[in-house]
């Protein structure tokens, strides 16, 4: 039976081996995980991994930052606070290791997170590198090809980030407006967004890729345990700071407009 620690681990070699080629199978063997509660229940803390063991998550304080189209002054602004207010800043897969560590954690703590690698995110290193601070850059896949409106990172550029000590995670291949409906109607395709995605950037960067962020916040009960197979942690779109019994697979975000 595949444990979530080899799920995690194993990462590319687990969905080239497992989980692409024979997706019907592995749903079959019970591999994906199910949850205690409704997704509607943001609150839940507690997930059934497909070893049967039930993974709970501690309680813990963090605001984890949201940003899009904004940088330098008002990253500096609020990296200056939450320094003021005692955090520590921790990319989101090291917030996760404290939320999922067997030992109990205290202290307050911060992550900054960028998503959709627009090429102006890039102010954010200077501004990030002064105050001694790795940020989470949450990009798309290097097959990505833009918008045709907007400018993003290049493949080279994600690659200096990741050697810098910037914690790349995945945003999908072609960032889909609605993951759930892809879902339903071309599942080939939202594997490929959602598992495809993680191995491109993984063999881009040359090293793991562990949580994810949902295009647009949208995710339901069926997507939430799809990601849960292959990544440590996700972050949503909806507002709120991580407090009492997190979900680690639906983590809140504090946007900065």
């Amino acid at each position: 039976m595949i444990t979530r620690r080899q799920v995690v681990a194993g990462g590319a070699a687990f969905l080239v081996a497992s989980f692409l080629p024979g997706t019907a199978a592995a749903y079959q063997q019970g591999v994906v995980p199910q949850f205690e509660k409704s997704p509607q229940d943001l609150g839940v803390r507690s997930l059934y991994l497909p070893d049967g063991k039930l993974l709970v998550a501690h309680s813990i304080d963090a605001e984890i930052y949201m940003f899009h189209h904004e940088a330098g002054s008002a990253l500096d602004w609020v990296i200056r606070q939450a320094l003021a207010a005692g955090r520590q800043f921790v990319t989101v897969n090291q917030l996760a290791d404290l939320v999922l560590g067997e030992e109990l954690t205290s202290g307050r703590y911060a992550a900054i997170t960028f998503d959709d690698g627009y090429l102006v995110q890039k102010q954010a290193v200077p501004v990030l590198d002064r105050h001694g601070v790795k940020g989470t850059f949450y990009i798309m896949a290097p097959s990505w090809q833009g918008d045709g409106v907007n400018s993003y990172f290049s493949n080279d550029f994600k690659v200096f980030l990741s050697e810098e000590g910037h914690e790349i995670g995945c945003h999908t291949a072609n960032h889909p407006p609605n993951l759930i409906a892809l879902r339903q109607v071309n599942f080939g395709a939202y594997l490929q967004e959602v598992f495809g995605a993680k191995l491109q950037l993984e063999d881009l960067i040359q090293a793991p890729v562990n949580t994810f962020a949902y295009p647009n916040g949208v995710f339901n009960q069926a997507l939430v345990a799809d990601v849960a197979m292959v990544y440590k942690a996700a972050v949503t779109t909806i507002p709120g700071r991580l407090h009492s019994a997190p979900n680690i697979y639906t983590m809140p975000r504090v946007r900065v407009n």
